[in-house]
């Protein structure tokens, strides 16, 4: 997924390297096979509640939107072991991949024990943020410096093809439902009290 030269440029750990590649490998059919709007369409409405995002967004959520959606959670993982110091927040429709591997809580703790890792509190955690009003505006700058590490590393971002219809990117420039979730080393509150601070600072 990364090149020797990335690893290097971004001066990666021999371990956040080793998790990069654990993370690349691993198996996430069990997730992908289920993340459709199957069981929606017929008549079951609350079940993978969190296709519904993906369907207004890209019209439906099949298994080649969950692919695609699969791929892009595994970029943004290598991402946050990039730049472990840095907050992180993923694209919207990356965040409801996200949201429906938590659901799957045994897989997903294993998961972060021994491939993701954490940044802070439960070192066998990887803990996910939902945004509030007070906290959003500091969580798109970090889906924005997010986006801005996934072109340097991956290029542009894909786009999803549906014939019939405009294409759709997946990492949108700028995006009222991007940066809604957040992984990083400063917890919700202290980066709202941050970003008030500076905004505090700048009018005096």
């Amino acid at each position: 997924m990364l090149t020797d030269e990335i690893l290097t440029r971004y001066n990666v750990s021999s371990e956040n390297r080793s998790r990069i590649q654990k993370a690349t490998e691993y198996d996430y059919s069990f997730l992908t096979n289920a993340f459709n709007d199957d069981l929606i369409r017929a008549g079951r409405p609350f079940s993978v509640e969190q296709v519904y995002p993906i369907i207004a967004r890209f019209g439906k959520c099949d298994f080649t939107i969950a692919r695609l959606l699969e791929e892009e959670f595994k970029k943004f993982v290598a991402i946050t072991l990039l730049k472990p110091g840095d907050p992180h927040a993923p694209a919207g429709a990356v965040d409801m991949y996200w949201h429906f591997f938590i659901l799957h809580t045994e897989e997903y703790q294993s998961y972060c024990q021994h491939v993701w890792g954490s940044f802070q509190g439960d070192p066998k955690y990887r803990h996910h943020y939902p945004a509030n009003d007070a906290t959003r505006p500091g969580m798109l700058q970090a889906y924005l410096q997010t986006r801005e590490i996934y072109v340097d590393v991956f290029g542009e971002p894909v786009e999803f093809q549906r014939e019939g219809a405009a294409p759709v990117l997946v990492w949108t420039r700028t995006s009222r439902t991007s940066g809604d979730s957040f992984s990083g080393v400063i917890d919700p509150d202290t980066y709202a009290a941050d970003e008030a601070a500076k905004a505090s600072g700048s009018n005096e």
